[in-house]
């Protein structure tokens, strides 16, 4: 998420990023991590930032969309804008049964009990190689991630602010349908944009499509007045 950041910086925003816990390298990868450490980590900088700004936007990538649509359906009075990139709401090809499988079959997470990456789903072949990868995360976190996506479609209805959707057209770790479901679910928001990028796979930040995505992002956020915080 760093290149949107500061792409969102050199614009004026002040930027705060949040580290997820379990997430920073493979030592701390560890099974205890709940969905709830997740969430718990996205209110406090909620909390930190309401204490200095009145206009906070939530921009929230893949697992981080669904955190960030918890996030403003149970703070709709602190939110103003919402961007979800690539949000895991529906799951492609493989991932999408294999979540399946681990959510009706919980065993599986005890027989495996770690999963292993030997690349990260990015099309431009350079940044692919040097792009950062945990290599190891425990079978656990799927379960997690599919009770935050149970979570998030329910709070649906709870999301009030403006929201911009992202997805890329590469995409193999979720589907642009769910994130065209999604777009239909938020009934309540101000209003609802959805745009399919010409380039980039599922890391959409770091990928062929990142500018693109960068000037969409900007021109959405643009159209309010400073102060801006994300």
């Amino acid at each position: 998420m760093r290149p949107l950041g500061e792409s969102l910086a050199a614009e004026g925003y002040r930027v705060k990023a949040v580290c997820l816990p379990g997430h920073q390298n493979v030592e701390q990868a560890l099974p205890s991590v709940t969905g709830t450490d997740w969430k718990t980590a996205c209110e406090k900088a909620l909390r930190e930032l309401e204490k200095t700004h009145r206009s906070i936007v939530v921009v929230g990538l893949s697992m981080g969309a669904l955190l960030a649509i918890i996030l403003a359906a149970e703070h709709p009075g602190s939110i103003r804008e919402l961007v979800l990139i690539a949000p895991a709401i529906r799951f492609a090809g493989f991932n999408r049964w294999s979540m399946r499988l681990l959510h009706h079959l919980p065993v599986i997470g005890k027989l495996l009990p770690w999963q292993h990456k030997e690349a990260t789903n990015i099309d431009d072949l350079k940044v692919q190689q040097a792009a950062p990868i945990l290599r190891k995360y425990p079978t656990a976190w799927l379960e997690q991630l599919w009770d935050l996506r149970k979570e998030a479609c329910q709070k649906l209805e709870g999301v009030v602010c403006r929201t911009l959707i992202v997805v890329a057209p590469r995409d193999r770790v979720v589907s642009s349908e769910g994130a065209r479901r999604l777009s239909l679910g938020l009934k309540h928001a101000q209003e609802v944009q959805f745009i399919c990028l010409a380039q980039g796979a599922h890391i959409v930040p770091r990928d062929l499509g990142s500018t693109q995505l960068f000037n969409e992002v900007t021109q959405f956020l643009g159209r309010q007045p400073l102060p801006k915080a994300i």
